[in-house]
């Protein structure tokens, strides 16, 4: 909508907040360098609908050796790497289940792909007012939803906490051999953990018992298969 690419990245780079730090402004810069190679048109009776599906992983996997070139550390380049690769997800951010929206959020990152999501969409230029207003509508629904899922997580930080320690390896393998009288496999032990994580995170479990219930039923269910 802007005419091209680099009008757009130099519209993204110039919205981003004041304070923004470094690995966010090169996540601006770099967020769309897998557009060209993903660029498809398709005629339509609207005219040529233009598509640029899959690009933020080709962002981010040119992103990746453009950093390497510029001697980024490490932990630099895969927070960069992370914003460029999720950038178009962050607009789904407001639809997800619960689960996987506490997944996502749960990033130390995630504040600065809210102020990417915000610099990407202010970078485009359109003349549709309800499109521009619709847009602004998930800006506003992807930061409610995050302030609602910190709050939860500060208000029941004990519980929470608490939780998280009796879910883990060691007790998953404990509870499973006095179940079934056998060693689970490592596979195993880590589907039971995610089953068992993404139960207590899709119904805002905070207490210990009722997860440890959660627990014991996925080691069942899982461990007869």
């Amino acid at each position: 909508m802007e005419g091209h690419g680099l009008l757009h990245t130099v519209m993204v780079a110039n919205n981003l907040p004041a304070t923004a730090p470094v690995l966010l402004r090169w996540a601006a810069i770099l967020h769309d360098l897998g557009k060209p190679d993903t660029r498809k048109e398709e005629i339509t009776p609207d005219g040529v609908k233009v598509s640029f599906l899959g690009h933020e992983e080709k962002s981010a996997e040119k992103a990746s050796i453009l950093l390497d070139r510029f001697r980024f550390s490490e932990t630099e380049k895969q927070n960069i790497i992370w914003l460029v690769g999720n950038h178009i997800r962050a607009f789904s951010f407001h639809e997800m289940k619960e689960s996987k929206a506490k997944e996502f959020a749960s990033s130390p990152l995630f504040p600065f792909l809210i102020e990417l999501a915000r610099a990407d969409t202010h970078g485009s230029v359109s003349n549709n007012e309800q499109m521009r207003i619709a847009n602004e509508d998930v800006l506003n629904a992807i930061q409610k939803r995050y302030d609602k899922i910190i709050a939860f997580q500060q208000s029941h930080k004990e519980e929470l906490s608490e939780i998280t320690q009796e879910i883990n390896g060691n007790i998953i393998i404990k509870r499973f051999k006095e179940h079934f009288g056998r060693q689970p496999v490592g596979v195993l032990i880590g589907r039971i953990k995610n089953a068992t994580q993404e139960e207590i995170r899709e119904k805002n479990i905070t207490d210990v018992q009722e997860a440890r219930r959660i627990l014991q039923k996925h080691i069942e269910a899982l461990g007869k298969e």
